[in-house]
């Protein structure tokens, strides 16, 4: 069985457990700043998004959209 993809996009480091708690249960954690640099991380979308609405330099939203850019077919788009 695949593992779930889940981009997590929050600008706070002590948010930094979860993505440590959820790899710990066998998700794929990608954070979002590797997404928003490179172009293309990866051929398969995400699973699921969890993001800051609000954050900086970029929103929630802004992260979203650039995930649903980047991975038009993906579910989580």
């Amino acid at each position: 069985m695949i593992p779930s993809r889940i981009l997590v996009a929050d600008d706070d480091a002590s948010h930094g457990n979860l993505e440590h708690v959820l790899s710990k249960e066998g998700y794929v954690v990608v954070p979002w700043k590797a997404v928003w640099l490179r172009s293309r991380s990866s051929k398969r979308g995400f699973d699921l998004v969890m993001t800051d609405l609000r954050m900086q330099p970029v929103d929630g939203m802004e992260v979203l959209r650039r995930a649903k850019e980047l991975y038009p077919t993906s579910r989580s788009s």
